[in-house]
């Protein structure tokens, strides 16, 4: 259990610049630790592998920009990859953040549901 609130609470550090980038940007972070703490009453009761942000379709490229910004990579895909997010999911493509050699994935979400919804 402590290994699991050490390493989520190295994940939230490490998009800690990120997330003090956002303050001009209406955005929630969602499941992951946040589900922790209001499920379970505290932080490190869930294991999680990306760290979910809801944001406004209309601000995917400022989000983009601000993790590009702060060091956040987007792997290459292939242009029928980069399609189906658009199309068929309710998240961009997903970023990675290497943290004190801790990868952090993170998801930008701009809808609560999956396209199919």
């Amino acid at each position: 259990m402590e290994k699991i609130k050490l390493l989520n609470g190295m994940k939230l550090q490490g998009i800690r610049p990120i997330i003090e980038s956002l303050c001009d940007i209406d955005y929630a972070v969602i499941k992951g630790e946040i589900v922790s703490l209001y499920s379970y009453g505290e932080l490190g009761k869930r294991m999680y592998n990306d760290i979910d942000i809801l944001v406004a379709r209309k601000n995917l490229s400022k989000v983009s920009g601000i993790l590009l910004d702060n060091g956040a990579i987007q792997p290459k895909m292939k242009k029928e990859q980069r399609l189906f997010f658009s199309l068929y999911s309710h998240q961009t493509p997903p970023y990675i953040l290497m943290y004190h050699g801790i990868k952090v994935v993170i998801d930008i979400n701009f809808d609560l549901f999956w396209g199919e919804y």
